[in-house]
C-alpha cells in the first residue's frame, strides 16, 4: 500500500519529468495542471509561466529577425538593381546621377538601419549605460547647436532650457533627443516649426521636443514605440525611417529611469517628452 501511494503521488513529476523532455525552442508544451493544489500544481504552474515567457521572447527575436530582413531587402535589391542602367549615363548624365543619387540614398538608409541594429545588440549586453550626474542645459545647447547647423529648412528654436542636473548617461540621452528631433523635421514641411525646451522645477526635470508636422493619428500612439513600426509605409518612403529610431528612444529612457509622454494632433503637429527626476543631491 505504501508503494502504491508513493508512486501515486510522485505521478505528476514522471509527467512534468516527461514533457520536459519534449520542450524544444519551437515547440514549447505546457505541463498539464493537476486538480489538487499542492506543491506540484505549483510547480507545474511556474515552470509553466517560464515557458510561456520564453516562448513570447522566441517569437519577439524571429519577429525581430523576420523584420529587419525584410528592411535590409530593399535597399539591397535597389543597389543591386542599379548598375544595370548606369551604362545609360554614358549619353545621358542625367540617369547617372539619378543611378548614383539612389545608391547613395540606400545605402545611407542601410548603414542608418544596421547602426540601430547593433545598438540593440550591445544594449542586449549591458554595454550601454555608464551613469553620473549631467547638465541638462548643456546637453540640449548641442542637441540645438549640431541640429541647427545641419537643417537650414526649418525653423528650429530652443525657447527655453533650465539648468539642473539628472543621473544619466549623457551619450545615450543626447542620442534619445536626436532621434526626437530628427523625426519633428522628418515629418514637419519646410517652413515648419520645431522647438526644443528643457524645463526644470522642484519635482523633475523635462526635454520637450514639439514640431507643427504632419501628426500621428490616435489609434497609432501607442505603437509607434515599437520596433519596426511605421504609422505608414508611404510617408516613410522618402524620409528613409526604418520604424527602429523610437524604440531605441523607448529604451533609452527606460535605462535611464526617465518616463516618456507622447501627444499628438494630426495635420496639427506633435509634442514628446522626456522626464527625469531631479538627483538627490539637490
Amino acid at each position: 500500500t505504501g508503494m502504491y501511494l508513493m508512486k501515486r503521488s510522485l505521478a505528476p513529476l514522471q509527467v512534468i519529468n516527461d514533457t520536459v523532455k519534449t520542450i524544444e525552442v519551437n515547440r514549447l508544451d505546457k505541463i498539464a495542471l493537476s486538480d489538487n493544489k499542492n506543491e506540484l500544481h505549483d510547480l507545474a504552474v511556474s515552470i509553466n509561466q517560464a515557458l510561456d515567457r520564453i516562448e513570447y521572447g522566441y517569437k519577439q527575436q524571429q519577429q525581430f529577425i523576420s523584420d529587419a530582413s525584410h528592411e535590409l531587402r530593399t535597399p539591397i535589391t535597389v543597389i543591386a538593381a542599379t548598375p544595370t542602367f548606369m551604362p545609360l549615363g554614358k549619353d545621358d548624365p542625367a540617369v547617372l546621377n539619378e543611378s548614383l543619387t539612389a545608391i547613395k540614398s540606400e545605402t545611407d538608409y542601410m548603414k542608418q538601419l544596421i547602426e540601430r541594429l547593433l545598438f540593440f545588440a550591445r544594449s542586449n549586453n549591458g554595454t550601454l549605460l555608464n551613469i553620473y550626474e549631467i547638465n541638462t542645459a548643456n546637453l540640449l545647447q548641442e542637441v540645438y547647436s549640431e541640429v541647427s547647423l545641419i537643417d537650414k529648412e526649418h525653423q528650429i528654436i530652443l525657447r527655453q532650457n533650465d539648468e539642473a542636473l539628472i543621473t544619466a548617461e549623457p551619450g545615450s540621452v543626447k542620442q534619445m533627443l536626436r532621434i526626437f528631433v530628427d523625426n519633428a523635421l522628418k515629418y514637419t514641411p519646410a517652413g515648419g516649426q520645431v522647438t526644443l525646451t528643457c524645463q526644470a522645477d522642484e519635482k523633475d526635470r523635462r526635454y520637450v521636443i514639439s514640431d507643427t508636422g504632419i501628426g500621428i493619428p490616435k489609434e497609432d500612439l501607442e505603437r509607434v514605440f515599437e520596433r519596426f513600426y511605421r504609422v505608414d509605409s508611404s510617408r516613410t518612403k522618402d524620409t528613409g525611417g526604418s520604424g527602429l529610431g523610437l524604440s531605441i528612444a523607448k529604451y533609452i529612457a527606460k535605462a535611464n529611469n526617465a518616463e516618456l509622454e507622447l501627444d499628438s494632433t494630426l495635420h496639427k503637429g506633435t509634442t514628446v517628452t522626456a522626464i527625469f527626476q531631479r538627483t538627490q543631491e539637490e
